[in-house]
């Protein structure tokens, strides 16, 4: 089938297969990613941002720290997760790379 925007393709080691259809809202994703796994637990918010850059192997832009501190089909605080990763850089806790207008954030 062809669509308008791309399309994301959600696969398993099994071999089960679903598609999410041209451009989606994030809650769209989430329903895909529930029904090929129903076994995987949601995980809480980090309640620091030093959490999330600790839940991934590579550095994670603004945006998505605040998308990992936010609860489930909340709205991110961009502004709320950079005050608080400059907060962290202060302590020594991650360092800042920049990247075109804005950072990518990495464990110290």
């Amino acid at each position: 089938m062809r669509y308008t925007a791309p399309s994301l393709i959600f696969a398993t080691a099994a071999g089960g297969r679903l598609e999410a259809g041209g451009f989606q809202p994030l809650e769209a994703y989430d329903v895909v990613i529930a029904n090929l796994d129903p076994t995987l637990e949601r995980r809480a918010p980090a309640q620091d941002p030093v959490e999330a850059l600790a839940a991934f192997p590579y550095p994670l832009a603004t945006a998505e720290v605040a998308a990992v501190m936010t609860a489930h089909l909340g709205v991110p605080d961009p502004t709320a997760a950079e005050l608080a990763l400059i907060a962290a850089l202060g302590d020594g806790r991650a360092v800042r790379h920049p990247a075109g207008t804005g950072s990518l954030w990495a464990l110290a």
